[in-house]
Parts: C-alpha cells; structure tokens; sequence
C-alpha cells in the first residue's frame, strides 16, 4: 500500500501520464477508484481531489482533500492569486444561488 507523501502536482498530472502511456484514460479511472478502495478500510487520510461540502463557503467545491474511513477530513485550498481567489468566490456564490433556487 501507498502512502500519502504524493505531491499535489504529481496527482494532478498523473492522468496526462497515463494518456501518453497507452492513449485512453480509462485505466486511470480503475487506479483512482481501487486506491479509493485501499484509503477508506484503513483510515489513511490519503489525498484525492474530489467534491466534497466547503463549510465556509456553504457548498460542494472539487479540492485536494485528505480522505479516510469517515468522511474528508481536511481540504486544502491551492495557492492563488488575488484573482483566482475572487473567481472561487464568485463559483461558489453561483453554486450557492443555483442551490437555493431548486430547494
């Protein structure tokens, strides 16, 4: 079993790597879901981009998270710019509205 000392940017780009590899991207697909499958049982706190509900923004984002047995357990936020970090604001107002208009 893996541990979680991968980096952000290795995780990011390791799809790229597989479509380069063997041209499809199905195969990272079954990678993610059975690494998905070893972090869960053991508690791991593995890192894995995926959806999870923002507390401090009142909705679902896709961040770099730590994952375990219960739930996420930390989100971490990339570093960004002044910019990029008005236009998350501006995503999650846009979600938040489109939430409320269909509850």
């Amino acid at each position: 079993m893996r541990t979680c000392e991968e980096t952000p940017s290795k995780i990011r780009y390791a799809n790229i790597g597989i479509i380069e590899g063997i041209d499809a991207s199905q195969c990272g697909i079954g990678a993610v879901v059975a690494r998905l499958g070893e972090a869960f049982p053991c508690d791991e706190q593995a890192l894995f981009t995926v959806a999870a509900h923002d507390p401090d923004r009142q909705v679902t984002l896709a961040l770099l998270s730590a994952l375990g047995a219960g739930d996420v357990s930390h989100t971490y936020l990339p570093g960004m710019t002044g910019d990029e970090r008005q236009a998350l604001e501006r995503s999650a107002e846009i979600l938040r509205k489109a939430t409320a208009s269909i509850t």
